[in-house]
């Protein structure tokens, strides 16, 4: 590794990584905010001259003085790397300082977490918590086909922008510290394992998490309590502490809809498909991401909505929010033969691709279609006339009688 850069003489009290470059790649500018594991900063990349995201792990932070924690911290960033999905936050890159500083860069955003949207605004209208949770089933599809488990989803790790237009949902922090750090049994305490590994959000974790047990499940479990919060402004659990949040994740029933908000109106087929992420037994949930996204494909249509999820094998839900395109009628296209409900033919996934066409595109393709057939028809006319007079036919011609006949029976 290249030397890092020595930081300039700082004032007492100030950050002496400002002004630093890590690796000779990059130069941290200011800080953006602190998390459990260390600080995210925004930086400059070389020789790219891009801005990126730098998160710096606390030098302080427990597992960093581990002998295998520098081999696990590698491998797993490795693999979180590998995400690809445009609904997960890009790692750029990775790395340790040869004074022991370990850290990740990833793409830098723009944009409002999902805490500061909900902050602000309230609940969302029904259908776009749909359309974002339906975003965050499909980052975590990819994590969990990998073996990455979030852990800490809660609205502040979920990025919104191009708001204006269509919200576009980054998931952050798939939480490296925690998948790397090793596995433990029995009590811990809420927020932090026995050996200081940050563990996850008590307002948004799953039961088995506070025995530091998590699958995809887990994700299905804090997925649920951000779609119910969503909807109705509040979480369903709200204590005092972190013990009372943790008793409650673990015995208590999730409250009703209509006994939080009484005055907004949202599906009921929606807040089952909530009831079931929020069960207590990991078996009663849905099981992975694509079940849950058949999940809220069926609720959405059963409530008046559009289909936004097409169908893979076995009806396990894949992509959208976008209606599926049409297989019949004029704009049908073979390429879209398999999209939607049906299956495909030859046992393969289905077609994965949609746009969504504006209303007035829509009809100014209906006016153009209408215009190309009558033009067909008018020149398919004029074709067939002048061949007609070419053959010097007539109108009062009768059709040529076939050449041969059989003969008539003689009496």
């Amino acid at each position: 590794m290249i030397k890092s850069d020595s930081p300039s003489p700082e004032a007492p009290g100030t950050d002496p990584l400002i002004g630093r470059t890590l690796n000779g790649r990059f130069s941290i500018l200011e800080p953006l905010g602190v998390g459990g594991m260390g600080k995210v900063y925004r930086a400059l990349q070389a020789p790219l001259e891009r801005v990126v995201a730098l998160k710096v792990l606390n030098p302080n932070f427990p597992s960093s003085r581990d002998p295998g924690f520098q081999k696990r911290f590698l491998r797993e960033a490795s693999l979180t790397s590998k995400l690809r999905h445009p609904n997960t936050v890009t790692v750029i890159d990775y790395g340790q300082t040869d004074d022991g500083i370990f850290y990740i860069a990833m793409e830098y955003l723009e944009g409002r977490t999902l805490q500061q949207v909900l902050g602000q605004a309230g609940p969302l209208p029904w259908a776009r918590a749909v359309s974002v949770a339906q975003q965050v089933c499909r980052s975590l599809r990819e994590a969990h086909a990998l073996g990455v488990v979030h852990r800490d989803l809660k609205p502040a790790n979920i990025m919104i922008l191009n708001e204006a237009d269509q919200d576009l949902v980054k998931v952050l922090d798939f939480g490296l510290v925690k998948s790397v750090a090793p596995q433990q049994e029995g009590p811990v305490s809420p927020e932090i394992t026995q050996n200081g590994t940050f563990l996850g959000s008590p307002q948004y974790m799953a039961p088995e998490q506070a025995r530091n047990v998590a699958d995809a499940r887990s994700d299905v479990y804090s997925l649920g309590i951000m779609l119910f919060q969503m909807l109705m402004g509040r979480p369903p659990f709200i204590a005092r502490d972190h013990i009372e949040l943790i008793f409650a994740h673990y015995k208590e029933p999730p409250p009703t809809f209509q006994s939080v908000r009484p005055d907004l109106a949202v599906p009921a087929e929606i807040e089952m498909v909530v009831r079931r992420c929020l069960e207590k037994d990991p078996a009663r949930r849905f099981q992975t991401m694509d079940e849950l996204l058949e999940g809220l494909r069926e609720a959405h249509m059963a409530a008046g909505g559009n289909s936004g999820v097409f169908r893979r094998m076995g009806g396990a839900s894949t992509t959208g929010p976008y209606p599926s395109p049409p297989t019949t009628g004029p704009y049908a296209s073979p390429l879209f033969a398999n999209v939607g409900n049906a299956e495909p033919a030859d046992g393969g996934l289905a077609v994965d691709i949609s746009v969504e066409v504006p209303a007035d595109v829509q009809r100014a393709r209906q006016r153009t279609l209408m215009m190309g057939a009558l033009g067909g028809v008018m020149v398919a006319g004029l074709v067939g006339i002048t061949l007609f007079f070419l053959r010097g036919g007539s109108p009062e011609e009768k059709p040529a009688q076939p050449a041969t006949q059989a003969a008539a029976p003689t009496t």
